[in-house]
């Protein structure tokens, strides 16, 4: 499956420790065999040499706006062809800009080309949010650190219906 999206920091290598702070939120209820890696490989955007919370990954992709010019594509992990529950949960890690000297801003995120959902950063909005988009697709950034500049950084949480994105 492939993402267009328009966020702060995307890891290179995929998801580091998933499951940390996942019983602060309704997420606590994802079946782990429901979690699939929502990073596989860059297609296009900004790269950027960015320390994470998790020392063995350093490189981020990086968007600043919503604007169609300015944006990152990658590829997530395949959803199996066995794979027979309703929902799949593509899980990264991500920052979003919220802290001092940042503006609030609005972004999309594209599956398959085709805008999902609509999603807002306000500033000093560095808290959990989600977002319900069209045809069953979610978005959750749940942080689990807040920087000196008031930045968040934790997960995205991305539930899409197996049957619109299943190959």
């Amino acid at each position: 499956m492939k993402c267009l999206i328009a966020i702060l920091f995307i890891s290179f290598f995929g998801i580091a420790f998933p499951f940390i702070g996942i019983g602060q939120s309704n997420l606590e209820r994802i079946d782990k065999n429901s979690i699939l890696s929502g990073f596989a490989q860059k297609v296009e955007g900004t790269s950027i040499q960015f320390s994470s919370g998790n020392p063995a990954i350093n490189n981020a992709l990086i968007v600043r706006s919503a604007d169609i010019e300015n944006k990152i594509v990658w590829n997530t992990a395949p959803i199996p062809h066995h794979y027979n529950k309703a929902d799949v949960w593509f899980v990264w890690m991500a920052g979003v800009a919220t802290g001092k000297n940042r503006q609030n801003s609005s972004y999309n995120l594209f599956i398959n080309n085709k805008k999902q959902i609509l999603f807002n950063i306000a500033k000093k909005g560095s808290g959990q949010w989600t977002v319900h988009g069209k045809e069953g697709v979610t978005l959750t950034f749940i942080p689990h650190y807040i920087d000196e500049n008031k930045d968040g950084f934790g997960f995205m949480y991305l539930k899409v219906p197996t049957k619109r994105y299943q190959k």
